[in-house]
């Protein structure tokens, strides 16, 4: 079981990195048939831009689990280690209800633009919406964890989930 659990938290990993090496073939290409070829290929920018965009919220994600959003540990480092840890969860509820406020508004995005589509590519626009609601799906579950093993700390450790 607990292997099956570590294959699944590297599912977002994975997809991250098979999403930047597009992002790279997507940008290569277009630079070559652009001033090599001189004909622009229609398609790269949407793939960029959709590639980044889910990259982007699942990054966003992950960041959570290692700790390394933006954070002021002179004001932290100078409090007590019962105040750190208060201060750590207070900081991962406030994520987590960022990701539960996401979630649901990007879901209805998506549904909303299903029939809207991208010009280059043609198709629809629901599948950028759906990285924001993939992206507050995985804000609340790892955020759910690091207010869960904040609050269960002992010290003024890190606030690493992984």
């Amino acid at each position: 079981m607990t292997r099956a659990l570590g294959f699944v938290s590297m599912v977002p990993r994975i997809v991250l990195v098979v999403l930047m090496f597009i992002m790279l073939v997507d940008m290569m290409l277009g630079v070559f048939f652009r001033y090599v070829v001189g004909q622009a290929l229609p398609w790269t920018e949407e793939v960029g831009t959709l590639s980044l965009i889910w990259i982007t919220f699942i990054g966003g994600a992950i960041g959570i689990t290692r700790g390394s959003h933006f954070s002021i540990h002179l004001l932290l480092d100078s409090l007590s280690p019962a105040s750190q840890r208060l201060v750590r969860t207070v900081i991962a509820l406030f994520i987590l209800l960022f990701g539960l406020i996401l979630a649901p508004y990007a879901t209805q995005a998506a549904i909303a633009n299903t029939t809207s589509e991208t010009p280059g590519l043609g198709i629809s626009l629901a599948y950028q919406y759906a990285s924001a609601a993939v992206g507050g799906i995985l804000i609340t579950c790892y955020a759910a964890r690091l207010a869960l093993d904040s609050f269960m700390s002992k010290g003024s450790s890190s606030n690493h989930a992984d």
